[in-house]
């Protein structure tokens, strides 16, 4: 209904009374007002009193809290994938330098095992040789001190 009246108002001269005075009386002056705010020119020469600067201000201001908004959302959109791509790479950077760290502690211990391993062979053939060559060296005493002994036991039973 508003919008019939309206555009009725906005259509037609309203400079009979009668025309006016039923309009508004059964539209508010504040929905009227509002319904008249597209059309400017027409209210104005209808002998409506909008102060035509107000609907361009409010759609001005709507434009710039709009374009602020998504401004900061933008911003804020920037901000966290730029932060994800920094957390990211932190990440992988630090995924390599573990796995480094893991096959140097990996490469250092097998050498130490294998330094170990060779240090108890070479100790064990040391010990074996030593061993063979106390053995030997015992025996040659033993044998040496038997042959002397023999010697002597012959010497002392043809002179005695």
């Amino acid at each position: 209904m508003c919008n019939r009246l309206c555009g009725l108002a906005v259509r037609h001269s309203l400079r009979d009374q009668e025309v006016r005075g039923s309009i508004l009386g059964r539209v508010k002056p504040r929905t009227l007002k509002l319904a008249l705010v597209a059309d400017l020119p027409s209210a104005w020469h209808n002998g409506f009193s909008i102060k035509s600067g107000r609907p361009v201000v409010v759609v001005v201001v709507v434009v710039v809290v709009v374009v602020v908004v998504v401004v900061v959302v933008v911003v804020v959109l920037i901000i966290i994938v730029v932060v994800l791509v920094v957390v990211v790479v932190v990440a992988a950077a630090a995924t390599v330098v573990l796995i480094v760290v893991e096959v140097v502690v990996v490469v250092v211990v097998v050498v130490v095992v294998v330094v170990v391993v060779v240090v108890i062979v070479v100790a064990v053939v040391v010990v074996v040789v030593v061993e063979i060559v106390v053995v030997v060296a015992t025996t040659a005493v033993v044998a040496a001190a038997a042959a002397v002994v023999v010697v002597v036991v012959v010497v002392v039973v043809v002179v005695v």
